[in-house]
């Protein structure tokens, strides 16, 4: 059955015909992952009013602000899992047109969900109504469409880092690095069309890790990540205590925790190596859990849900400064993920998806062998006009 590519972690043998079997200690970092991003987004759309608050800051708002904040580091795990087992994989239409059909159900669904179910649904215009049938194009699940294009472009991504030698790839790195990590986190350097072009400098490093395995103890990388989420910490924390002395550092709160600076590229980067690291299990539990991974992230993120999630469901803005806010925090998390999980089983991996991914086994394939002949066929053509 056809899976999510940056959402699994399976890793296949020289042996086509022998069976796939996931690492367990990925497919764990993927249910940390995404639990990180549902933390986040508890934050800035359930209690976005945390950054704009008038100074001065709680300990519990620089706390809220960084458990928050882990959901940068999080997109950035998603990508390194990506391009650490697409480096070593053949791009299959299929797989990528199982994506795209996984997206543009959910959000079709949860549209007339929306509209005919739940309240507000009178106010969605046809600004929304589009954006729900065209997902991928409009950009309505932001992380998906940079992430679609990026697979798109890993056959030739592959093709070009496979050809680089050890030395190549590591200076083509550092270029990546300075350019959308180091300028933006020290200097404010933004670029245009920088979501993919950092998706592909994620893919690259862990494309590297791949092909040139590092033997380290993972307990450093470990104590590495503790270390970069004690900067995270800090990088949140600081600005908030100046902000009684001057609003010039409302915009540092937050400044940091970007998934494009240093702090929180640090904290994907080590605690993916810490994960990838680890020796290599397997829990059909974990596997099972960790594949729903990618239906949580559409189910609770669709922008026509999360304001009745966040606003209505659990009303997360009612008990900011209040005792009960971490043990809210904490609670509302674990059921999204949970009733996302369930409702992901039960909906795509059990019913719906499970045909519409047949279908595509038995149909698209035949369609992709004539596809790679046409395109065989082009690319020599072009080679003999140039």
């Amino acid at each position: 059955m056809l899976k999510e590519e940056s959402f699994r972690s399976e890793d296949k043998n020289i042996n086509k015909n022998q069976s796939v079997v996931r690492q367990s200690n990925i497919e764990l970092l993927r249910i940390v992952a995404m639990l990180f991003i549902v933390m986040h987004h508890y934050v800035t759309h359930g209690t976005t009013n945390f950054v704009y608050l008038d100074p001065p800051l709680s300990v519990q708002n620089v706390f809220a602000l960084f458990f928050g904040a882990f959901g940068r580091p999080a997109v950035g795990i998603f990508v390194l899992i990506c391009g650490y087992f697409s480096i070593r994989s053949e791009f299959k239409l299929p797989r990528f047109v199982s994506l795209v059909a996984q997206v543009f159900s959910y959000s079709v669904i949860l549209l007339l969900l929306a509209m005919f179910v739940l309240p507000g649904g009178s106010a969605i215009g046809r600004d929304d109504i589009f954006a729900s049938i065209f997902p991928t194009g409009y950009g309505t699940y932001w992380f998906f469409t940079s992430y679609a294009v990026l697979i798109l472009l890993s056959p030739y991504i592959n093709k070009l880092l496979l050809k680089l030698t050890q030395k190549q790839h590591k200076a083509l790195i550092i270029l990546f690095v300075v350019i959308w990590c180091m300028l933006p986190t020290f200097i404010g350097a933004s670029f245009s069309g920088s979501d993919i072009a950092y998706f592909v400098s994620l893919y690259t490093i862990a494309a590297y890790l791949r092909l040139y395995p590092l033997k380290v103890n993972p307990s450093r990388h470990f104590a590495l990540f503790g270390f970069w989420a004690f900067i995270l910490l800090a990088s949140i924390a600081l600005p908030s205590y100046l902000l009684n002395y001057s609003g010039v550092f409302r915009k540092y709160i937050t400044y940091f925790s970007e998934y494009n600076r240093l702090p929180g590229a640090m904290c994907a980067l080590e605690l993916f190596l810490a994960m990838s690291q680890t020796k290599p299990f397997y829990s059909k539990l974990i596997n099972e859990i960790a594949s729903t991974s990618f239906g949580i992230y559409l189910i609770h993120d669709n922008f026509l849900i999360r304001p009745i999630l966040w606003g209505t469901i659990f009303n997360s803005s009612a008990y900011v400064g209040t005792p009960l806010y971490f043990v809210h925090f904490f609670v509302s998390v674990l059921i999204v993920f949970v009733c996302c999980a369930l409702i992901d089983t039960l909906f795509w991996k059990l019913s719906f998806g499970k045909l519409i991914n047949s279908l595509l086994d038995k149909y698209l394939e035949k369609v992709t062998i004539r596809i790679k002949s046409l395109y065989s066929a082009l690319e020599k053509f072009f080679v003999k006009l140039i």
